[in-house]
């Protein structure tokens, strides 16, 4: 592989020749090996699809593939990772064709260096289903993608590899994760991309909302929510809870307030990061009014997660194992996700209720955290934090929730205890209040 593309480790850049740009920026987010800068890759492999969320649905005009010219060694390095990959040549040309949608991959294959190309297979082949995975559940149309690559790829002869993906042809084998586009960007629009999960076997499963009742529906596919949901007429159907800190009931319960349930005046509190005054619920949605952390809220909605099964827990062998891995590198003390629902008041519920929930239930505590303020229900409404497992081993928890006062909301967050890396399963410990509450239903 002689041309400037496939350059060597310490060989100069050509004066005048396209240079890479993603490759060297993430250089520096590595340890200096090509092992660590193909994790590295690999992380955002699985950024650019996120990144490009829906774009794929809302934009059909837009080209896939990049144009570009693909060189001899170029093709020839798609080869070296069609050899490493298992299955059917058509299976194959598919994630190539899912992988060539990301930016990164393409640079990887047109400046990457030999050895950084071995490493970068590696992970690639070991993530196959997984990367399918996620790229399709943000909107990635394989089909397209395949059609754009072919004549590409495969230059002098085409037509036999096209031939493949005809309508035809392709309506006699299954999509990639064995659920198709149609269905899949369907659910996605209504109810989000974290409410699949991949099975042991790699495929796509949709997650139902568990029901406890009679007068809850067991065919009802979880929703995604970017914030909790609160209904006053909910509300009203209780009377004010113990642990209720307002003199005013009901009102929405994330609101920053001080208690006033003695009369007693107090001074709105301060965001301790940036020292403004928390906004009243009519003025929270407005950017420019109380706590302005937006920085904290953008960091944690672009966390990269994933929901996959794991091997059954030892007391529930016939439950499947539904938890939540990272692909992405995790800091400590990083805050990486909001557990977020519909708001319930802290009482007592009819067990038969449409309400109940003795599993996705979180509560929420006031400043002095001494109350119960209300409670999040993610049965069927939420996000992926409702999925991460409980750990009694205090050495494998590597997240805890946590109550927060940030964006003018108080709010149940997931913060990471310790470095989390890619791959590694979310782990955390619900409480003790959680188990014992959950006795009582």
């Amino acid at each position: 592989m002689s041309t400037v593309s496939m350059r060597q480790e310490g060989e100069p850049w050509p004066p005048g020749e396209p240079q890479p740009v993603i490759i060297p920026m993430l250089a520096e987010y590595s340890d200096g090996t090509n092992s660590d800068l193909a994790k590295v890759m690999l992380e955002e492999i699985y950024r650019d699809y996120h990144s490009k969320r829906f774009t794929f649905i809302v934009a059909p005009d837009r080209r896939l593939v990049p144009v570009l010219y693909w060189q001899r060694d170029m093709r020839s390095r798609i080869k070296i990772l069609f050899t490493a990959l298992p299955g059917s040549q058509r299976d194959k040309i598919i994630f190539v064709a899912i992988l060539s949608v990301s930016p990164t991959f393409i640079e990887a294959v047109r400046w990457a260096v030999d050895e950084l190309w071995t490493f970068l297979v590696g992970h690639l082949t070991a993530n196959k289903s997984s990367i399918e995975f996620f790229a399709r559940s943000r909107g990635v149309p394989w089909l397209r993608a395949v059609r754009e690559l072919i004549p590409e790829l495969f230059r002098r002869n085409p037509e036999p590899h096209v031939s493949l993906f005809t309508d035809h042809i392709v309506g006699f084998y299954p999509s990639p994760n064995s659920i198709s586009d149609e269905v899949l960007h369907l659910n996605l629009n209504a109810h989000g991309p974290d409410t699949y999960y991949l099975s042991t076997a790699g495929a796509i499963v949709p997650i139902l909302a568990p029901s406890y009742n009679d007068a809850q529906r067991s065919d009802l596919q979880v929703i995604d929510i970017e914030d909790c949901t609160y209904d006053p007429n909910l509300f009203r159907q209780y009377d004010r809870t113990p642990g209720w800190p307002w003199q005013t009931w009901p009102r929405h319960p994330q609101i920053c307030h001080p208690p006033d349930i003695d009369g007693v005046y107090r001074e709105p509190p301060r965001c301790v990061t940036c020292n403004n005054h928390f906004a009243a619920e009519e003025d929270w949605n407005n950017p420019f009014n109380g706590c302005q952390c937006h920085a904290f809220v953008q960091a944690w909605k672009g966390v990269l997660v994933q929901i996959v099964e794991y091997p059954p827990f030892p007391d529930q062998p016939n439950v499947v194992n539904r938890g939540v891995r990272s692909l992405q590198a995790l800091g400590a003390n990083e805050l990486i996700g909001e557990y977020t629902g519909v708001l319930l008041p802290d009482t007592d519920y009819d067990p038969h209720s449409e309400i109940c929930d003795n599993t996705y239930q979180f509560g929420i505590y006031g400043e002095s955290e001494e109350h119960c303020v209300a409670v999040i229900s993610a049965r069927l409404s939420g996000n992926w934090t409702r999925f991460i497992n409980h750990t009694d081993d205090k050495d494998k928890q590597n997240v805890k929730f946590i109550n927060v006062q940030i964006m003018n909301r108080l709010r149940v967050m997931v913060k990471a205890i310790k470095e989390i890396k890619l791959g590694d399963e979310i782990l955390g410990h619900y409480g003790d209040g959680y188990f014992k509450s959950r006795q009582l239903l």
